[in-house]
């Protein structure tokens, strides 16, 4: 997960963490904090700057917190698994540490399949 971490960095660090700064002097550092991923993006039928046939014109933001969010949950996953292994090879395989284990675990996969997927509206 560590190169996805950091292509998920370098693509989305300055539509999420760009500061900008309000007329009172605050700087925000960060668009993330007020962004609901829940929200449909909006894409239409017009030329973008990659030359494909659709362009987003709402939900870039979003897009990227979902697959920040993605990682996330996937390193997440990973080292809940790793920590099963460790229990099951110790032959704790109906302790209760490891039945919480394989609970958070099916919460995980649960979590990564529902926002593995994304809503938008094509107009």
């Amino acid at each position: 997960t560590g190169d996805s971490w950091a292509g998920l960095m370098r693509e989305c660090s300055g539509k999420l963490f760009s500061a900008q700064e309000l007329p009172s002097g605050i700087a925000i550092r960060s668009r993330a904090g007020a962004t609901c991923i829940d929200i449909p993006g909006l894409v239409v039928k017009a030329p973008n700057p990659c030359d494909l046939e659709y362009r987003m014109v709402d939900g870039a933001h979003r897009m990227c917190l979902r697959k920040l969010l993605l990682v996330l949950l996937s390193g997440e996953l990973h080292s809940l698994k790793e920590s099963l292994e460790v229990q099951l090879s110790n032959g704790m395989s109906q302790s209760e540490a490891t039945l919480e284990l394989k609970v958070a675990i099916g919460r995980k996969e649960r979590q990564i399949r529902k926002y593995n997927t994304g809503f938008y509206i094509v107009i």
